[in-house]
């Protein structure tokens, strides 16, 4: 009976320090677990916070508004009046025959290569010989010599133009920056006339006979010019430029 008590004792014994030792092992590694699990919950609401942090959108700043773009006036339709055209001649002493268009509208107006202000116009005419910058196309002599010297002995012609009606007039000014004996100032102007015009003009060569077929009306209230304003066309087409005249251009009358 002892021998068996002193067995059992020893046996308690030793359960008891197996549960020394194994216990508090076990109890470390169960709390070391909770404290990984711990760190991965907080690193994993770090992370939640660093991408609410990093995912929240900078407020952008108020654009201003952008200022209001000046209204342009509307391009004018193809029937819309908006010119009008004279075919205009002058004898005093060889002739000279020319066309004089007026702007009727309420913004510049391109005839040929110049622009013209509202209510005011512009007189072209080819010349060559009486004109010390050479034949071709001019702009305001006619208008800037008949104030000069009067209008006596001029008479005209009129007629209201259209958009489209002022684009053929312009199409026939800008091409035609020449002259010659078969493309004389009579020839340049009854054809950019009959161009557009319901009522032809008979074309003959010398103004004299010119004049009778155009008829009795008196010549149209012509711009006054300024002297910068008397233009040399250079080159052809719409990308030609113009120059101002040299005075020699302004010495002798028209017609």
């Amino acid at each position: 009976m002892k021998k068996l008590t002193k067995q059992g004792f020893v046996f308690a014994l030793c359960f008891l320090l197996m549960l020394a030792v194994i216990c508090p092992a076990a109890l470390a590694a169960q709390q070391g677990s909770a404290v990984l699990q711990n760190e991965n919950v907080d690193t994993q609401d770090e992370g939640v916070d660093e991408q609410d942090e990093g995912g929240d959108t900078p407020e952008t700043p108020d654009t201003p508004d952008s200022p209001d773009t000046p209204d342009t006036p509307d391009a004018p339709q193809p029937q819309q009046v908006v010119a009008r055209l004279y075919i205009c001649c002058r004898v005093l002493f060889f002739g000279h025959t020319w066309i004089y268009v007026e702007n009727k509208t309420q913004q510049p107006l391109q005839v040929g290569v110049v622009y013209v202000a509202p209510g005011q116009g512009v007189s072209v005419g080819t010349h060559k010989f009486r004109r010390a910058d050479g034949g071709g196309i001019y702009y305001n002599v006619e208008a800037y010599m008949t104030h000069k010297r009067g209008s006596s002995g001029t008479v005209a012609r009129g007629m209201d133009l259209t958009s489209a009606q002022l684009q053929t007039v312009n199409d026939m000014i800008v091409y035609n920056n020449s002259w010659s004996l078969s493309n004389n100032c009579n020839r340049f102007a009854t054809r950019v006339w009959n161009s557009v015009a319901p009522d032809q003009v008979g074309y003959t060569f010398l103004p004299l006979s010119e004049k009778g077929k155009i008829g009795s009306g008196g010549a149209p209230s012509m711009t006054n010019p300024s002297r910068d304003q008397v233009l040399r066309q250079n080159g052809g087409g719409y990308g030609a430029s113009t120059y101002r005249v040299k005075d020699g251009s302004l010495i002798l009358a028209i017609g």
